[in-house]
């Protein structure tokens, strides 16, 4: 009975990730149509998907973030969710709300990596870091080492 509630945790899990995989494609899609407006209602929608209200994602720190989303594959989606979001802020001017979607990616992007470390997560670190000074991190992420 244990075994079968994990592959159906397991799947579910899988198919949540596909279906937000799918919602930032979209994203992009419209992203490079240039309908923004259209490309962050479908980010909205995507929040959905996480299990986490869009509120508390905006509010909490990384750290109660990446402890609601539990799993890290959930943490890495949703940090491709906050790079989408960034892209589409920095087209509309607002390099405020773009920095601050790509610095908590780049968090979440950390905790993922500490839980369950794989190599593409030192490409989107690397790519990160480009974008935003370790000295702008939260607290807690300045004093982790970074050049991966």
């Amino acid at each position: 009975m244990i075994i079968l509630t994990r592959v159906i945790h397991r799947d579910y899990l899988m198919r949540v990730i596909r279906q937000l995989v799918e919602a930032i494609a979209r994203m992009l899609k419209l992203r490079e149509a240039g309908d923004l407006e259209a490309a962050l209602r479908e980010g909205e929608a995507a929040y959905d998907l996480l299990g986490v209200p869009r509120e508390l994602c905006d509010v909490a720190d990384t750290p109660t973030l990446a402890g609601l989303l539990r799993r890290p594959e959930l943490m890495r989606v949703a940090a491709k969710l906050f790079c989408e979001e960034a892209e589409i802020y920095e087209r509309q001017r607002d390099p405020m709300a773009a920095f601050q979607r790509r610095r908590r990616a780049l968090e979440l992007t950390l905790e993922a990596h500490a839980v369950d470390p794989e190599e593409q997560d030192r490409e989107v670190i690397r790519d990160l870091v480009r974008r935003v000074p370790q000295a702008d991190l939260s607290p807690e992420y300045r004093a982790r080492e970074l050049g991966f």
